[in-house]
């Protein structure tokens, strides 16, 4: 029971501390392939386990003994460590992605057959085992975030191995046999790994993970490019790897990155608004973000500043006369960054000139705050980073949805303005379409909401702002002659009230004119390969302006597939491992029966992942830290899984079926319940404390996943009892194998229909899991075979 819990935990652990690491290294959108291919290797343990564990004339042949496999899971996890940091020195262009998935699925390999072996072992134990493996990963979900904060990925890895060796341990000492090598062999590797997290943990082992070899990363031009950077300061933590970057030439400022990524600038800061500095300075001519503030007119109380990084956008605040300014960042690593570096800043994050930090994530705060505001400002909210488990980047854009431009407006003063700094055109029209939506819902047509808003053309970082009341003529008329004046692009510029300007953008001319609808801009744009349509909280992706679906989620969806399709029939193909003395292999019935029971633990993986990835986004806004909310999450759903696993081994042996019926409808009724009311559950709760909002989410949350953990052991169970143990490690190979292609596929549903559709989906596969058990009880004097139960042919014994 131990050795589960700690074999579990070490593996989420690991999964989590790949994350981190890949991050840095590879772009996020890699790193969600090749962590959702390497988690396979869980499903694909089962597989291997199941066909080199089949019956022969030799007699029952085993993988390995449970030490051993924990015993390669500890020396495979310790060696991921040192395979990514020496790959990291490497040109990433010189090593494909496809080569991490081959190397680190290793230990996922040996962790699935670990896993499945124990549970074919133990089949009427399953119930405690699969406790035991669900609240390891419930404690895997919260240690790594107390893990990557103290020792860094690489350390948190080594613990994991750790954990692995002393799982090892424990098997050798509780194996019947109990060779003694075994058992000094795992003790041996228990201290060397120990010895190693010890070694990382003092700072003595730092490995060198070079931030310049990758050129996707924006980090490689600060460090190869003329300005001659270098990196002087690096914080790990479980959000993610901070780098403040310095350069060899007087810039006036340091820029800081998240993995390599969403660079933002630190500037040199002498205090004086009035005389700044003179890169500051220069920043209200030669900054697109400024513009806006130039027109403000008396409307300077204060301002919101969402995503402030390096302080930049505070630094505008100041110097334009706003007295109070409230900055919401959601890396806390950041801000404690530019906090150290007072003595260069000017001390903008340490409470002078009227600005408040605030660590949290910006949508949430916004949704909690009752103050109105004269501006709100975003400046590339992006992250372009991974911070879920699954690898893919999914909680940085609640910024800019329909819904937030409602909250926004709902924020502002009556002459408020949200100003929105964007990286290209394709933000900038998707920006004016999904605020044309919201003010759609306030009773406005799109000539009417087009005097609200402006464009300023500018490549970099165009400008878009929107009003909460109209602009006056006058003041449109000025910005135009400031835009010619500070040398910004008219063709790609808008302003309200100037339909016969032949130098503005002439589509954005034809939507204040009612001469263009949205869907035919919207079509236009779509035709040169941009998806501009407005997304919502419930499809937040604002900055998917591809068309279709990514390549890396489109390949792992389609490799996943076809890895889940080959699990779950390759063996009943082969007809390989079936018990002797059953019904005969090749009978339909039997082939129907195996199907159906393939059928069931499939939908419980996949019905599983498509709950866990979709409510991680609503526990997001509702926590408001995106780390502890899928801590939050991970924690409650996994032990209350545990809980309900562990009370599942009271039902009688009679009574499998109806129960799996029973507890399966419960789940796929509750998450009906969340699909369609758990929105309005989270605006309820958000006016409550931070502990109040994760008692709440643990409230909700841990009734479903009570109702989670029944199916999975009682299907073991059965097997068990009805002498089908062999299939076991079959269905463990079925049931991860359908997890992981459960993650991609909840991506792909969120991408092109939303959350709540994922919930949909979610429900339906436990309602098939509920149908399916509840038919397999066979009605007196019916001949068909039920998938929990078959009969045994009586007279001659099974061969051995």
């Amino acid at each position: 029971m131990v050795g589960v819990f700690l074999t579990s935990c070490s593996l989420l652990l690991l999964q989590i501390s790949l994350t981190r690491l890949l991050s840095v290294v590879l772009s996020y959108h890699y790193v969600f392939a090749v962590i959702s291919l390497s988690l396979l290797g869980l499903g694909a343990g089962g597989i291997l386990t199941h066909f080199l564990g089949a019956r022969r004339s030799g007699g029952h042949l085993e993988v390995a003994s449970p030490t051993s496999l924990a015993f390669l899971l500890s020396l495979f996890t310790a060696g991921s460590v040192f395979l990514v940091t020496g790959i990291a020195r490497v040109d990433p262009s010189r090593v494909p992605p496809v080569s991490y998935f081959v190397l680190l699925s290793l230990p996922f390999l040996v962790g699935g057959a670990l896993m499945a072996q124990i549970f074919r072992s133990f089949p009427r134990a399953s119930a405690r085992l699969y406790a035991a493996d669900l609240v390891g990963s419930a404690a895997g979900s919260v240690g790594a975030i107390l893990a990557l904060d103290a020792l860094g990925p690489v350390g948190a890895a080594f613990l994991a191995a750790l954990m692995a060796s002393v799982a090892a341990l424990l098997f050798a000492v509780r194996s019947a046999s109990r060779p003694a090598g075994a058992t000094v062999a795992s003790a041996v590797l228990a201290l060397v790994v120990a010895v190693l997290l010890g070694v990382s943990a003092s700072g003595a082992y730092r490995p060198a993970i070079s931030m310049g070899t990758n050129p996707e990363k924006e980090i490689h031009d600060a460090l190869h490019g003329p300005l001659g950077g270098e990196i002087v300061e690096t914080r790990w933590s479980s959000f993610g790897r901070t780098d403040v970057v310095r350069y060899r030439e007087d810039t006036g400022y340091m820029d800081l990155y998240l993995d390599g990524t969403a660079g933002t600038p630190m500037y040199r800061f002498n205090g004086e608004t009035t005389e700044p500095d003179e890169a500051v300075a220069s920043l209200r001519l030669e900054f697109p973000g400024y513009f806006p503030f130039f027109f403000l007119g008396e409307q300077r109380r204060n301002a919101l500043i969402i995503g402030p990084g390096g302080g930049r956008d505070v630094l505008l605040a100041r110097m334009a006369g706003i007295q109070r300014i409230t900055a919401v960042e959601v890396n806390p690593d950041l801000v404690d960054l530019v906090r150290s570096y007072e003595w260069y800043n000017g001390g903008i994050y340490t409470g002078t000139g009227g600005v408040e930090v605030i660590v949290q994530e910006g949508r949430h705060f916004l949704k909690r705050t009752p103050e109105k505001y004269d501006v709100i400002m975003l400046s590339l909210p992006v992250t372009n980073t991974s911070r879920s488990p699954e690898g893919y980047a999914l909680t940085e854009n609640f910024l800019l949805t329909t819904d937030s431009v409602r909250d926004y407006l709902e924020a502002l003063t009556e002459e408020g303005q949200l100003v929105v700094v964007a990286h290209d055109e394709a933000e900038i029209l998707r920006a004016l379409v999904i605020s044309l939506v919201a003010l759609e819902d306030r009773g406005r047509t799109v000539p009417e909401s087009m005097k609200q808003v402006y464009v300023l053309g500018s490549f970099p970082f165009p400008v878009f702002v929107l009003r909460n009341s109209a602009f006056d003529p006058d003041t449109s008329a000025t910005m135009y002659r400031a835009m010619h004046r500070f040398g910004y692009s008219p063709r790609s510029s808008y302003f309200p009230y100037l339909e016969g300007a032949t130098d503005l953008n002439q589509i954005l001319l034809a939507l204040a004119r009612g001469g263009l609808q949205l869907r035919d801009l919207e079509a236009m744009v779509s035709a040169m390969g941009y998806d501009i349509s407005p997304v919502t909280d419930d499809r937040p992706f604002f900055f998917k302006l591809e068309t279709g679906l990514p390549k890396q989620v489109l390949a792992v969806f389609g490799f996943s597939l076809v890895l889940l399709v080959t699990i779950a029939l390759l063996p009943l193909l082969m007809r390989k491992g079936f018990a002797a003395g059953a019904v005969e292999p090749g009978s339909t019935d039997h082939a129907r029966v195996e199907v159906r029971t393939v059928l069931l633990f499939a939908m419980i993986g996949i019905g599983f992942m498509l709950v866990e990835i979709a409510l991680s986004q609503q526990f997001t806004l509702l926590i408001g830290k995106p780390t502890l909310a899928l801590a939050v999450l991970l924690f409650s759903l996994l032990v209350g899984a545990g809980g309900g696993s562990l009370l599942s081994a009271r039902v009688a042996p009679g009574k499998i079926e109806p129960t799996v019926a029973g507890a399966t409808l419960s789940v796929a009724l509750g998450v009906l319940v969340f699909a369609l009311a758990l929105p309005a559950m989270v605006d309820h709760l958000l006016s409550y404390s931070l502990p109040v909002r994760i008692l709440a989410s643990a409230g909700l949350v841990m009734p479903l996943g009570f109702a989670m953990g029944f199916p999975f052991p009682l299907g073991v169970r059965r097997l068990g009892e009805r002498g089908a143990g062999w299939q076991v490690p079959w269905m463990w190979g079925v049931n991860g194998a359908s997890s992981v292609f459960g993650s991609v596929a909840a991506i792909v549903a969120a991408m092109s229909l939303g959350f709540r559709e994922v919930l949909l989906l979610a429900s339906g596969c436990y309602l098939v899991v509920s149908t399916t058990a509840r038919s397999s009880r066979r009605p007196r004097g019916a001949s068909a075979l039920s998938p929990w139960t078959r009969p045994v042919r009586r007279g001659r014994p099974p061969r051995r």
